[in-house]
């Protein structure tokens, strides 16, 4: 992991025992899975976070442990998977977040788009974009009602960055992110959209927030009609 991740945790305002605790569950998925970063650069850590992945229908069917993490006989593998799926998601948001995890892969990509033009206009973290987007969430689209209660949640393939309704009381799944998008967003939030739908059994739109997209992030997405791509910017307003 890098070595900058336990300040990046500490500055999301998480309490010193869950930093460690994120830490400690990344540290267990490398021991027995192999080096998250390596993960990321090989497929954005999406076949890890299929291996941590026990569903209520596999605990149903009481499946045995899919990973290869060593878990108590007693011990419940949904909740245990969970915890450690989460964290490797958080270490994911990471790397997408922060400055060295996005500029590394952005310079591997061969289709970004070079406009530039406004990119100073932008938020660094992901957790000052999100807080300024619930604030004034109407900008993103007339009529958008934020209803997770001011917290991320959680569905099977992981974290929520806002939960909300739109005028036709559709739920809307929003994910951020600070710099510019890669196509493996479109995978994350197709896959917190499919999760919503088989969870709550009903239809959900997806908006990805970003500075900017690559050409390929929105051919991705363009297939997709319930799923919208949105530029932001911001600015100081003085009184």
């Amino acid at each position: 992991m890098k070595p900058n991740y336990r300040e990046w945790l500490a500055d999301q305002g998480l309490a010193a025992n869950t930093v460690t605790a994120q830490l400690h569950r990344c540290n267990a998925v490398q021991r027995h899975h192999g080096d998250i970063d390596e993960h990321f650069k090989n497929d954005g850590i999406q076949s890890l976070l299929k291996s941590l992945t026990y569903s209520a229908s596999d605990e149903r069917a009481n499946k045995p442990n899919p990973s290869s993490i060593p878990l108590g006989p007693t011990a419940n593998i949904r909740e245990n998977l969970a915890s450690y799926r989460h964290a490797v998601n958080r270490y994911r948001k990471f790397l997408e977040a922060g400055e060295s995890g996005i500029q590394s892969e952005l310079e591997e990509s061969e289709n970004l788009d070079s406009n530039t033009e406004g990119t100073t206009n932008t938020f660094k973290w992901e957790r000052d974009l999100q807080a300024a987007l619930r604030s004034n969430i109407s900008q993103l689209e007339d009529g958008l009602e934020i209803i997770d209660s001011g917290r991320e949640v959680t569905v099977e393939s992981g974290r929520v960055d806002i939960l909300a309704r739109d005028s036709n009381n559709t739920p809307v799944i929003i994910e951020l992110k600070a710099g510019t998008a890669l196509p493996k967003a479109v995978s994350q939030i197709l896959g917190y959209m499919g999760s919503y739908m088989d969870e709550h059994e009903e239809d959900v739109r997806g908006i990805l927030v970003a500075s900017d997209f690559t050409t390929n992030t929105e051919l991705a997405a363009r297939p997709v009609p319930n799923l919208l791509l949105r530029r932001y910017r911001y600015k100081f307003e003085f009184e």
